[in-house]
């Protein structure tokens, strides 16, 4: 059986998108499950080992969320940074959006897996990411 999970997966025909569930599971920045779901819409997924560059995940992630989900180790260093960054992006609120991108981009999220799910919407790909670099070090 030939499936094409282009179709099973689109939630919008006209345009080909897919639903994405980016996913790190381990890690010493986020205190619990991260998950980021964005509609996908390029002609194929990353693959094993690709890196992912943050502006893909921030389509859907704001600095609260990102916030949330900080260890208390990695909140204070978060305040922290901001706050130095403050003046650089001419406000607080600018300064928390781009230091959410730094710290993504520094992470260098690279692809774990990628695996299928389904839900009450659909087919979706799951992503799993792993860190890696530790930006403690």
């Amino acid at each position: 059986l030939l499936v094409n999970f282009n179709y099973l997966c689109t939630d919008n025909f006209k345009t080909k998108a897919m639903r994405v569930v980016f996913v790190i599971d381990e890690s010493d920045v986020f205190n619990s499950l991260f998950e980021v779901s964005i509609k996908w819409d390029c002609p194929f997924l990353p693959r094993q080992g690709e890196f992912i560059n943050p502006d893909i995940l921030m389509k859907e992630l704001t600095p609260q969320k990102f916030y949330e989900k900080l260890t208390e180790k990695a909140k204070k260093e978060w305040n922290r940074w901001v706050k130095n960054k403050q003046d650089y992006y001419g406000s607080y609120e600018k300064a928390k959006e781009g230091c959410m991108s730094e710290w993504l981009l520094d992470m260098k999220m690279c692809v774990k897996e990628v695996t299928w799910d389904m839900d009450t919407k659909g087919c979706f790909a799951v992503i799993g990411i792993e860190e890696s670099r530790n930006i403690w070090e």
